[in-house]
């Protein structure tokens, strides 16, 4: 996997900014591999141990599309990331799906006091979905069909079709003692419920591609 820094042009000399990025790279190795270099960028490959590329963990993992859900408590209620990976579990490239969640948090709380950006740098994602919404008022968060809404509408945007017969009882995913699985473990949606919220997330998915 390879990733390319940019080094913007400022009033500071560049040279040096590359010295001290090439002894972060050297402190890194031998996981790091430097492809190719220059004043402005540096091409750089993340090298797995021989016993880790041959795990078969390992190729399962890489095998998935994965997700990575930055946000705040609109998030992590009903356990909305966990319910999306599950709602793709059964696709040929099934989800793998993770989280970087912070109460009340704003974008600027979550890149500088959590390890959001850490996440999104060093490891490989295709896609990182954020939600920075802030709440206004207290106990406003999604109920079950809001949650399930969302997540259905990520699944749609991910494989580009209509989500149908995707699975609609995630209450074994609840923690039994956490209020923000509450909801979750009282609420069910019954099969007519989950297709109309599935057709509504297709609809939506199809307004943003189509407008």
């Amino acid at each position: 996997m390879e990733r390319r820094v940019s080094h913007r042009r400022c009033e500071v000399p560049e040279r040096p900014a590359v010295i001290l990025f090439f002894f972060v790279l050297l402190a890194l190795t031998p996981r790091i591999e430097i492809v190719s270099a220059n004043d402005a960028t540096v091409t750089y490959r993340e090298r797995l141990p021989l016993q880790v590329a041959l795990d078969p963990t390992t190729r399962m993992y890489h095998s998935r599309r994965k997700v990575l859900f930055i946000g705040n408590s609109l998030t992590y209620f009903n356990e909305m990331p966990r319910m999306t990976q599950q709602i793709g579990a059964h696709e040929n490239r099934p989800l793998f799906v993770d989280a970087v969640t912070q109460s009340g948090a704003s974008l600027e709380d979550l890149w500088f006091r959590t390890d959001a950006a850490k996440r999104i740098w060093q490891e490989h994602w295709d896609y990182v979905i954020g939600d920075f919404s802030r709440l206004d008022w207290d106990d406003t968060h999604p109920n079950v069909a809001g949650s399930y809404l969302i997540a259905s509408s990520v699944y749609a945007t991910i494989y580009d079709k209509a989500p149908r017969d995707l699975p609609f009882d995630f209450r074994c995913l609840a923690a039994p003692n956490e209020f923000y699985d509450k909801a979750l473990l009282e609420q069910t949606l019954n099969e007519e419920q989950a297709r109309m919220i599935q057709r509504a997330a297709w609809r939506a998915v199809q307004r943003v591609k189509n407008p």
